[in-house]
């Protein structure tokens, strides 16, 4: 009865490691046909979105990007990095430290590139750092 419990596990952390990679990829594709032009993400309108599937990854992206601007691809990066490790060492380790670091760099990157680098046409609303790295560069 272990072997069997043992069996399950594992295949459900490989199962986990995944949906997590190709939730990783529909977020990419979100963000790299992410445009500030369209309006019809933000206020609703007639017009459908043409993909329903990824249409919670279009507002993910939205949101990721104008908060933290650039540094939301980091978000992809991770869940693919994650989602390997998964599948190759079938064990989660330290996730809640991960995590942590994973906000840590994201806040201070985007705060890094609002210092520095803040023009961007790409995203003329808050520029490469996002709104958040915008507040706390305020203060």
């Amino acid at each position: 009865m272990e072997k069997i419990i043992t069996f399950i596990k594992v295949k459900l952390i490989e199962l986990t490691g995944v949906i997590t990679i190709f939730s990783g990829l529909a977020y990419f594709v979100s963000l790299t046909t992410y445009s500030a032009n369209n309006i019809s993400y933000v206020f609703p309108s007639e017009k459908n979105i043409h993909n329903k599937f990824f249409s919670f990854f279009y507002y993910l992206s939205d949101f990721f990007l104008q908060a933290f601007g650039v540094l939301a691809f980091l978000i992809f990066l991770n869940l693919i990095i994650w989602g390997g490790y998964l599948i190759i060492k079938k064990k989660i380790e330290n996730f809640s430290i991960k995590l942590l670091f994973l906000i840590l760099s994201i806040i201070f990157g985007a705060l890094f590139f609002s210092i520095n680098i803040d023009q961007s046409f790409w995203l003329p609303d808050n520029g490469f750092g996002g709104f958040v790295a915008n507040f706390i560069s305020e203060k």
